[in-house]
């Protein structure tokens, strides 16, 4: 059985392959880092990830660095600001949204987005380890 963090995971995975080139190299969404998509990049979210209606939310979730994520804390003006007003207000609205998840939800975003990743790795010539 899947859980939450398992999800997580692998929507992780799947949000840093899909920015990531042939080469497995991702730019930061917040500054100008580049690097590689597991090792140096995180699954940055723009709405902190203890909004749930917004956690798993790709207008929400793009590659950044451990110092913007971290350090940072996701360097939300310049997030909000890349996403776009439009896409930034809606994800306002979305994560005032009441979502409680249960084992079945995190089994189904698990199975998705882990075949997402993969799919996303082998176009690509990626090899992901897990």
């Amino acid at each position: 059985m899947a859980s939450e963090s398992t999800a997580d995971k692998w929507f992780s995975y799947y949000i840093r392959l899909k920015y990531a080139n042939e080469d497995g190299l991702c730019k930061c969404f917040t500054c100008s880092y580049v690097g590689h998509w597991k090792r140096d990049l995180q699954n940055g979210h723009g709405i902190g990830r203890q909004h749930k209606s917004t956690r798993y939310s790709e207008d929400n979730c793009k590659p950044q660095c451990k110092k913007c994520n971290n350090w940072g804390q996701g360097e939300q003006a310049i997030f909000a600001a890349n996403v776009g007003k439009e896409t930034w207000d809606k994800l306002e609205v979305q994560k005032r949204q009441l979502t409680k998840r249960n084992k079945f939800d995190f089994e189904i975003l698990t199975d998705f987005y882990k075949t997402e990743a993969r799919k996303l790795a082998k176009d690509k010539n990626i090899i992901i380890t897990e």
